[in-house]
Order: structure tokens, then sequence, then C-alpha cells
């Protein structure tokens, strides 16, 4: 099965990014295949394991939130480097959100910006 939560997920694959534009919860283990943007309004919590592909982001636009559960865990499950997790900032200084709980966790990320 190749896609969103198929098998190539070590490294990004085209046609394969997610738009989060509503409040989205993932309960259960993922791996993805591209890049996960949250547009303003957009919510994402991560309750357990997200592999992101090599060379993949999550991106938050002004008043997107990422939301790290406890057992969350951002990381390749290949072993292989993702870019991260960028805010960048908008107008004013506008940015979007990370709330992390104690005990998430984010492993190989290039960078971290938010």
């Amino acid at each position: 099965m190749n896609g969103v939560f198929g098998q190539n997920w070590c490294t990004r694959q085209e046609g394969q990014d997610i738009t989060i534009r509503d409040t989205v919860v993932w309960k259960g283990d993922k791996d993805l295949a591209g890049h996960v943007t949250i547009v303003a309004g957009g919510v994402l919590r991560v309750e357990a394991r997200l592999s992101l592909p090599e060379n993949a982001r999550i991106t938050l636009m002004p008043g997107a939130e990422l939301r790290l559960g406890t057992k969350a865990l951002l990381h390749n499950a290949c072993g292989l480097e993702w870019e991260g997790i960028e805010a960048p900032r908008r107008f004013l200084g506008a940015r979007g959100k990370v709330l992390a709980e104690d005990g998430a966790r984010i492993r190989g990320a290039r960078f971290i910006d938010y």
C-alpha cells in the first residue's frame, strides 16, 4: 500500500503532503510520506509515534497549533533526519504554536523554529 500512510515513509514522496484545516487527533502510530501543514484555525494533536520522512517538515501557519501529548514521538522511523518544525512569522510577528506535554519527544529534526 503506497500513499499517505503507506510503505514509503523513509523518504518524502511527491503528492503525499497533508494539510490540517480543522481539529485532528492522531491517537495511533503513523508513518507519513510528505510534509504536514497546519493552517490558521487548524489543530493537530499527536498522542503516539509519528514518523516523518527524510526532508519533510511540519509547518504551522499563524493561528495554527501542534499539540504533543505525553506519549508523542516525532521522528523518522528509518533513522534518517527530517527537516523539523517551522512556524514562520507573519503580519505583526504572529506565528503558530507548539504545545508539548511532559514526556513528548522530538528526535532527528534538523531544526525546530517555533
